[in-house]
């Protein structure tokens, strides 16, 4: 049976108390519990079980955006290797049998430097919203916009 079956099922129980003999409704009730522990356990292996596919997953997404920034590195490496012996060559525009390269002879600059001696003008600023301090503000009773607490049961599970 399922923890929500379970779950009605004890309380269907406790509903009739008054109506059942105190031995008969202690130990159908024990009963439940007993199952509904068993059943507790089973979703938290399951939920673990859930966790580690969400750890492997991540491990594969960092695995696959390592090599596509290699794969990238390498058409980038690729096609500079092929401007560069254009421009050595002396000429602006290739003819193959499958391509037309141009190199228009200028290079793209690219701006290398560290950040920390960069001036802080050269940096954008955005607004961050900071929830931590709307939440405060909402649990002191505080209007903040259309925002509202959403209450949840924590479980600790050891």
């Amino acid at each position: 049976m399922s923890v929500y079956k379970l779950t009605g099922t004890l309380l269907d129980l406790q509903s009739h108390a008054d109506d059942i003999d105190p031995t008969t409704f202690k130990d159908t009730a024990d009963s439940i519990k007993f199952d509904l522990d068993s059943e507790y356990d089973d979703c938290l292996d399951f939920a673990t079980n859930i966790e580690s596919d969400i750890d492997g997953i991540d491990k594969e997404i960092k695995k696959l955006r390592d090599r596509k920034k290699a794969m990238k590195n390498s058409v980038s490496y690729i096609r500079n290797i092929i401007a560069t012996s254009i421009n050595a060559s002396g000429r602006k525009k290739v003819k193959t049998t499958k391509h037309t390269i141009s190199v228009p002879g200028s290079y793209k600059a690219k701006a290398i430097f560290n950040k920390d001696t960069i001036p802080a003008s050269y940096y954008d600023t955005k607004q961050v919203l900071s929830e931590s301090r709307v939440k405060r503000d909402l649990m002191s009773g505080k209007e903040v916009g259309d925002g509202k607490l959403q209450y949840t049961l924590n479980i600790t599970v050891r």
